[in-house]
């Protein structure tokens, strides 16, 4: 389990009224399983960008995620045990939520970009960076 990628996904992306409780509940093995299921109707997320189903391909969204940052993997969160707590090739993870209609969060970026591909949704997640993180980015060239 990578629990800094699970954390980075928490804080930036569930609303601040539950990000506690998802924590605990991830980091748990006996309780993960009550915070997974919830992936297959709806997370308690902010910050999230519906994607449309005409858009929701493998193909086109590994580019989209690209242009945005990510790398050639993710991390996958997910009710479905083949997938959770898995990295992975981010067209394979794609290709295996959309084309076989898996549940998940691929974190692509930790605490900046995800997707998550619920039942019948689909969403990226973006969070900004900050001014403060741009300088500081900057400043670590």
């Amino acid at each position: 389990m990578d629990t800094e990628q699970e954390q980075a996904f928490v804080r930036a992306f569930v609303h601040p009224d539950r990000r506690e409780r998802y924590l605990q509940l991830l980091t748990n093995p006996k309780r993960r399983d009550k915070v997974l299921g919830l992936m297959y109707h709806a997370l308690d997320i902010i910050s999230a960008q519906p994607v449309a189903s005409r858009d929701n391909h493998p193909e086109p969204l590994e580019r989209l995620l690209r242009q945005k940052g990510a790398g050639g993997t993710c991390y996958l969160i997910s009710p479905e045990a083949e997938l959770d707590q898995r990295e992975m090739p981010l067209r394979e993870a794609l290709d295996m939520l959309i084309t076989e209609d898996g549940v998940a969060v691929a974190c692509c970026v930790p605490g900046r970009l995800a997707y998550y591909k619920a039942e019948d949704e689909a969403y990226i997640l973006e969070r900004p960076v900050s001014r403060a993180e741009q300088c500081t980015s900057r400043n670590h060239r």
